[in-house]
C-alpha cells in the first residue's frame, strides 16, 4: 500500500510540474491535457488514480488548476492534417 501511495506522488508530482510550466507560458489560459493512451498504460493510469471503474474509457483529474483527460487508444479521431 505504501508503495503504491509514493508512485501515485510521483505521478502527481512529474504532472504538477507540467502544469507550473504551462501556467508560465500561457497564464491566462484554461489549459486541458489530452493523454491518449494504449490500453496498457490506460489501465495502469487507471490504477494509479484509483479509478477501478472497468467500463470507463476515459477519466479526468485536475491538477493544479490543469485538466489532464486520459482516454483509451482509438478515441479521438484527430488526423495529423487537422492539426
Amino acid at each position: 500500500m505504501g508503495t503504491n501511495k509514493e508512485s501515485v506522488n510521483e505521478l502527481v508530482e512529474k504532472l504538477a510540474l507540467i502544469t507550473d510550466s504551462l501556467d508560465n507560458v500561457y497564464p491566462e489560459s484554461k489549459k486541458i491535457i489530452v493523454l491518449e493512451m494504449n490500453q496498457n498504460d490506460f489501465n495502469n493510469a487507471k490504477f494509479q488514480f484509483n479509478n477501478h471503474n472497468l467500463v470507463d474509457r476515459q477519466f479526468r483529474v485536475e491538477i493544479s488548476g490543469v485538466e489532464f483527460v486520459f482516454i483509451l487508444d482509438g478515441l479521438l479521431n484527430v488526423s495529423s492534417s487537422s492539426l
